[in-house]
């Protein structure tokens, strides 16, 4: 067995939830993923104090890709055509490249695969990132902010108002 079938043998299955807010457009920015592994999910929150929606997109989906390990399997659900089909390569453009650059640099031994969602549509998880993410807008708009651009794990507790969405 190569080393290439035995690393497909012990990937690791993983989906990924994401959203990213900016508010005005460009203005402050808040982005989070929700990482599921073997049901059990684990959320990530960042943001910028200067940024873009579509930034904030990306963001999500490259910090989620980020903490995943090397051999991981993952299904990426994002409400961003502008990101799939940027990081899938459909879409060229000047201001995307370093996105996609650093998506190759990221996906190096991981079978990543993307599933575009309709935003604001009753899908319970995207709705989910959507609220932690605009939370992490206004988290960021405060006087703590964030002192880097990720910050995770945030545990969540059953009394929390999204929690319904991700268990």
């Amino acid at each position: 067995m190569n080393q290439k079938q035995h690393l497909r043998e012990v990937m690791q299955q993983y989906e990924i939830y994401t959203d990213g807010s900016c508010l005005p457009n460009p203005g402050v920015g808040g982005y989070a993923a929700i990482i599921y592994e073997n049901n059990h999910p684990s959320i990530y929150v960042g943001g910028e104090g200067k940024s873009t929606n579509n930034r904030m997109e990306f963001l999500a989906v490259l910090s989620a890709i980020k903490m995943l390990p090397e051999g991981a399997e993952a299904i990426v659900y994002t409400d961003s055509q502008l990101v799939i089909n940027v990081l899938t390569g459909e879409w060229q453009g000047k201001k995307t490249k370093d996105f996609l650059n650093e998506y190759k640099d990221l996906a190096v031994d991981k079978k990543i695969s993307f599933k575009w969602v309709k935003a604001h549509n009753g899908h319970k998880l995207n709705d989910a990132c959507d609220h932690i993410a605009s939370w992490a807008r206004r988290f960021n708009s405060s006087e703590e902010g964030f002192s880097s651009p990720l910050w995770g794990p945030v545990t969540v507790t059953k009394d929390a108002p999204v929690w319904s969405h991700i268990k």
